[in-house]
């Protein structure tokens, strides 16, 4: 039964997000690896809704918006190894310069079910949304990929023209990599000359 509610003013216009999960789980493991440790977690959510809803505008040039996302169930799996649990409690610049990389590697798995966007044009649904992260740490080697699969799109009647209706997929998949880039280079300059006896640090 968890719920969040939030208003932001941008320029007099207040844009209302409210969230309401009706149940989230967490668990996660360690296992001592070497000078670290290993694990996994897992998460579960079940009864996500969220509704963004902005004001007309006062002349009349903009109409009053409502967007409802809904989903009935979610989860992440994820793994981690050579995680220093010490080098992140201890997250002080003294502390990191002799602890780097904090992780060796991670990898997740995000899943959402039944995902429906209700907006003034109709309903856009989803059968299930899969977001696949695997990285490693701050290292001079560094790599990243993200990839992103859906299955079971729908779109509201009308959304786009009848002679496009079978170019549009119900499932695809989008996989994006980077590799070859440094994160420990910049990330040790930035220890090297981080003083926290200044005024500011």
């Amino acid at each position: 039964d968890f719920t969040f509610d939030q208003t932001v003013i941008d320029k007099g216009a207040p844009t209302k997000v409210s969230y309401a999960i009706a149940k989230i789980q967490y668990e996660t493991t360690l296992a001592a690896a070497g000078d670290g440790a290993d694990g996994t977690s897992k998460a579960t959510m079940s009864g996500l809704k969220e509704t963004v809803s902005t004001p007309g505008a006062p002349d009349g040039s903009m109409p009053p918006m409502e967007f409802v996302v809904t989903a009935a169930t979610g989860g992440q799996d994820s793994t981690f190894k050579g995680l220093k649990p010490r080098a992140i409690l201890d997250i002080m610049a003294w502390a990191v310069a002799h602890a780097m990389p904090v992780f060796q590697s991670f990898s997740g798995v995000t899943t959402i079910d039944q995902m429906t966007v209700g907006t003034m044009a109709g309903q856009f649904g989803l059968d299930r949304l899969e977001v696949t992260v695997d990285g490693n740490g701050v290292v001079d080697e560094g790599r990243l990929r993200e990839m992103f699969k859906v299955s079971g799109l729908t779109l509201p009647e009308g959304a786009i023209p009848p002679f496009a209706t079978g170019l549009v997929p119900t499932s695809f998949t989008l996989d994006f990599n980077i590799a070859d880039f440094n994160l420990a280079a910049p990330a040790r300059i930035f220890i090297d000359n981080f003083d926290l006896s200044q005024d500011p640090p």
